[in-house]
């Protein structure tokens, strides 16, 4: 999924497809700490990884929507 569309890279996109059809997948996560510590701060990095498959099943339709902006007030 892209995070920057837009000018102001703040438009989102939303996949719309039927929830009985879709298929998630996903591994157990796997964490990483480095020892390395920041470089003025003491800071420890912790990565996590995982991977994730998402699944259609005999799809009739799966629209993507894009330009959507935040509304007023947020």
């Amino acid at each position: 999924m892209p995070l920057n569309l837009g000018a102001g890279t703040n438009e989102d996109v939303a996949l719309v497809v039927e929830k009985a059809n879709v298929v998630l997948l996903a591994s157990t996560p796997q964490f990483k700490a480095f020892p390395e510590t920041g470089s003025s701060n003491l800071t420890a990095r912790i990565r996590v990884h995982a991977d994730v498959v998402l699944l259609l099943l005999n799809p009739k339709a799966a629209v993507k929507v894009t330009g959507l902006t935040a509304p007023a007030g947020f």
